[in-house]
C-alpha cells in the first residue's frame, strides 16, 4: 500500500500512541476492546489505526468473524511492538529507581585530606544503602574544585570552606579539628594536646596560606601573638606525615588526615584552644542537583536538604 503522498519511498512515521492502538487491537480483537483498554473513544482508535497503515503502507488487521484478525504481517511486527513496551517499561523502571535513588550517578571531588578518611568512610556507608547508584570520586585543590563546579563538570564538592565566587552554593557537613604532628612521644601522664606557643614554627612544616588550613592557622597565631611565617610550606596536607616521620619538622594538619596516615613513630596532639575548620558541600545554583546527588548530599548531612523543582519532578 503507497504512503498519501502517492510515493512509495520507503520512508515512515510510526509513533508511540499508532504502536499502543495497534497492541491494543491485538490483545482485545476489536475497535471496542481497545478503545476500553486505552480509555479512549472507539472513533480514536479507528483513526490511529488507519493511519498507522498509511504510515507503514501495510494493511495490519483482517475482519475474520466478526473479529479482527492480525494479518502475517502484523505477526511479524509484533516482536518489534512487544521489544518497545519491554523498552518503555525498563524506562519506567528506571525512572522510578532514579526518584528513589535506588539508581542513578553522582560526580564527586574533594580535597586530597578529606579523600583517605572522611570521604571514603561517606562514599562506602552510602553505597551500602543505594548500591544502584554509581559515583565518580576524584581529589583536587581547592581552586580546581571550584572551577570543575563552575563548569558542571561536577555534582558536588567537598571542601573545607573557602571563598565562594557568585552563584556557589555551599552546605555544612562537618567540621575537622586541627592536629599537631611530630616526632616527640608523649611522656608519661601527658595527655595528646598542645599550644601555639609551644610549637616552634621556624621547624613547622607549614601549610599555603592561599589554602583553608593556611589561613586559618595564620590566623590562629596572630590572635596568640605570634607571627606564622613558616620556611617550608605544602599545598597537599598529606605529604607532611612523610615530611615530619623523616625528621624534616613538625606540621600542623586536619585530624582525618593525621588519622588515615598515622604511624607508630608519629605523634598527634590535638591543639588547645581546639581550632576547626568546617567541611562543606558546595554545588552550582545554576545546574539543578540529580536525585541521586541530593540523596548523597541529605547522607552527608544527616538530613533532607532543600530540593530544587526539576529534581522533585
Amino acid at each position: 500500500m503507497p504512503s498519501r503522498s502517492g510515493e512509495d519511498d520507503g520512508t515512515m512515521t510510526i509513533r508511540l500512541r499508532h504502536i499502543e492502538a495497534l497492541q491494543a487491537v491485538q490483545k482485545a480483537g476489536s475497535i471496542t476492546g481497545a478503545a476500553e483498554l486505552l480509555n479512549v473513544s472507539q472513533p480514536a482508535v479507528s483513526k490511529l489505526l488507519r493511519h498507522a497503515e498509511d504510515q507503514l503502507g501495510l494493511r495490519l488487521f483482517e475482519r475474520v468473524k466478526g473479529k479482527l484478525v492480525p494479518t502475517r504481517e502484523a505477526k511479524l511486527l509484533e516482536v518489534e511492538i512487544d521489544r518497545t513496551f519491554a523498552g518503555l517499561e525498563r524506562i519506567s523502571s528506571i525512572a522510578a529507581n532514579l526518584r528513589r535513588g535506588r539508581e542513578g550517578h553522582v560526580r564527586i571531588a574533594c580535597l586530597p585530606s578529606l579523600g583517605f578518611g572522611f570521604m571514603t568512610e561517606q562514599m562506602a556507608s552510602f553505597h551500602r544503602r543505594h548500591p544502584g547508584v554509581s559515583f565518580d570520586l576524584r581529589t583536587h585543590h581547592t581552586r580546581e574544585i571550584l572551577d570543575l563546579v563552575a563548569t558542571n563538570d561536577l555534582d558536588l564538592a567537598i571542601a573545607y570552606e573557602p571563598a565562594l565566587p557568585p552563584g556557589m552554593r555551599k552546605i555544612a557537613i562537618g567540621t575537622s579539628r586541627l592536629v599537631h604532628l611530630s616526632t616527640t612521644p608523649l611522656a608519661k601522664g601527658e595527655a595528646a594536646e598542645i599550644t601555639l606557643d609551644r610549637i616552634d614554627v621556624q621547624t613547622l612544616i607549614g601549610v599555603d596560606p592561599d589554602t583553608s588550613i593556611g589561613a586559618t592557622l595564620s590566623d590562629a597565631f596572630g590572635r596568640a601573638g605570634i607571627r606564622y611565617a613558616p620556611r617550608n610550606l605544602i599545598q597537599t596536607y598529606y605529604l607532611a606525615l612523610p615530611l615530619v616521620r623523616y625528621g624534616t619538622g613538625s606540621a600542623i594538619v586536619d585530624e582525618h588526615t593525621a588519622q588515615a596516615w598515622a604511624v607508630p613513630d608519629v605523634t598527634a596532639r590535638a591543639i588547645v584552644p581546639e581550632i576547626t575548620l568546617p567541611i562543606t558541600a558546595l554545588h552550582h545554583e545554576n545546574y539543578p542537583l540529580s536525585q541521586a546527588a541530593h540523596l548523597f548530599l541529605d547522607h552527608l548531612t544527616g538530613k533532607p536538604t532543600q530540593r530544587t523543582r526539576s529534581s522533585r519532578r
